[in-house]
């Protein structure tokens, strides 16, 4: 007799590296923050060339110290991020051998669910069409039956009450280990052949369009035209000011 031996895999250690315990945004950063929020609250209206300079500083200096202080928060989160990275990939490496147990057991379990269920139904419309043509057959007889009596001026025979039974549903197989969802799918083979209430409107499309025709677009907004450029688009032209 031999006996299996099952062999005990070791662990999977992961070494993650010494992490800051403290961090800090500088004072030096937050003196200049505070600088640049003094600077743009000055701004309170703007109708001269002078007051658009000190708007558009201000928006500069806003932009500058933003685009540090992420600079700055994505090195400190950079060891973390790769941390997680590095322990998500070891999860999903030990991962790998059951998720193609799973996917393989799926589907052929799935495979013999739906061919049981084809089997049922077939099964069911078969005995379906045997019971309404016995029934069929059983009142011809009766009406010949019936006819006979007639041409021999005999009385006609009591008719018989023709019950027609519902035919019994075989189950589908069931576990109580499993549950079963039936997930309808589908592949793209025609896509010119798809009607067209289930296409759906792509915003990049309609961005590179602006991209080749943004000085069109701008004199026909300007001239009213904004909803008649492109069906069912309405452009909207608008200066985005921003710092340099």
């Amino acid at each position: 007799m031999t006996t299996a031996v099952q062999t005990i895999p070791s662990a999977v250690v992961i070494t993650l590296p010494d992490f800051q315990k403290e961090i800090a945004i500088n004072a030096e950063w937050l003196a200049k923050r505070n600088k640049a929020i003094e600077q743009a609250k000055a701004v309170t209206e703007i109708t001269t060339q002078a007051q658009y300079d000190e708007a558009a500083a201000a928006i500069a200096l806003v932009t500058k110290l933003d685009s540090s202080i992420e600079k700055m928060r994505l090195d400190l989160t950079r060891p973390f991020e790769n941390a997680k990275k590095l322990i998500k990939g070891k999860v999903d490496e030990a991962c790998v051998p059951l998720q193609e147990q799973k996917e393989r057991l799926k589907k052929l379990a799935g495979d013999y669910y739906a061919a049981e269920q084809r089997r049922i139904r077939v099964e069911a419309a078969e005995k379906e069409l045997r019971e309404r043509e016995a029934a069929e057959e059983e009142a011809a007889r009766q009406e010949m039956e019936r006819s006979q009596a007639a041409d021999l001026g005999l009385d006609a025979p009591a008719p018989v009450e023709i019950v027609e039974m519902a035919t019994p549903v075989e189950s589908a197989p069931r576990s109580e280990n499993a549950k079963v969802q039936m997930r309808v799918s589908f592949d793209l083979i025609a896509e010119a052949q798809v009607p067209r209430s289930f296409l759906t409107f792509d915003p990049r499309k309609a961005n590179e369009y602006i991209r080749q025709n943004k000085d069109d677009i701008q004199k026909r907004v300007e001239a009213g035209e904004e909803s008649a450029i492109i069906p069912g688009l309405k452009f909207t032209v608008r200066p985005d000011i921003s710092g340099r």
